[in-house]
C-alpha cells in the first residue's frame, strides 16, 4: 500500500493509516482507515485500536496539521500488518 503512513500526534499516539491528501495550504490532513498502534510490553506484542471508532463507515477523518508531530513511512512488516487487518485476516492485537 503505497499511501500508508505513520502519524505520531502531539498526544504521543502513534497511527498507521492511508493517507488521502496533504496540501500544503490547508490546516488539517485528510486519513482513511486509522489504527492506533500501541505495543504491549508485557506480552511483547502490537496492539490496534480503530482510531476515530464513531466516524463514517468510509474511515475518513480529517485531522489538524497542528496536531501532528511527524509523518513517516511505516516499515514494511508494519504496512503487511496493516493491510492484513484491512482485510480481516488480523485481529487487533498482534503476537507477530
Amino acid at each position: 500500500m503505497k499511501n500508508a503512513r505513520i502519524l505520531r500526534l502531539n498526544s504521543g499516539e502513534q497511527i498507521i493509516c492511508e493517507l488521502m491528501d496533504d496540501q500544503p495550504d490547508d490546516e488539517c490532513i485528510t486519513i482513511k482507515l486509522g489504527f492506533i498502534v500501541d505495543l504491549d510490553k508485557e506480552q511483547n506484542r502490537l496492539m490496534y485500536t480503530v482510531f476515530a471508532p464513531f466516524a463514517s463507515a468510509t474511515g475518513v477523518v480529517s485531522v489538524r496539521k497542528t496536531s501532528i508531530t511527524y509523518i513517516s513511512l511505516p516499515s514494511s512488516h508494519l504496512v503487511d500488518q496493516y493491510v492484513d487487518l484491512l482485510e480481516g485476516n488480523l485481529s487487533l492485537t498482534s503476537n507477530e
